[in-house]
């Protein structure tokens, strides 16, 4: 059983006042809260990428066989992908 009490409108949820503006402050300036939003690095650089084309969902289907079916990651795969990925790494310098 829960202990959070089910929600059913607002009663019993406390009333706040605002925080009274500078008129009402004899002059000093209120501090106000801010949103803020951090994006990481990866983030940024992963903005930076491009999708090409449309997903061709021939080619996603079969993928996701091979992958059910333990085929799908061998070295050749492993290698072209890692070449590929430096290729990229280094046109972005």
């Amino acid at each position: 059983m829960s202990d959070v009490p089910p929600i059913s409108g607002m009663a019993g949820v406390p009333r706040v006042a605002p925080a009274p503006g500078p008129e009402h402050a004899g002059g000093a300036t209120a501090v106000v809260p801010v949103d803020r939003v951090d994006i990481s690095e990866t983030a940024r650089w992963l903005s930076t990428l491009e999708l090409e084309g449309e997903v061709r969902m021939d080619k996603v289907i079969a993928i996701r066989e091979a992958i059910a079916e333990g085929t799908y990651e061998t070295e050749d795969k492993i290698e072209f992908t890692v070449q590929r990925l430096l290729e990229v790494l280094r046109a972005q310098r």
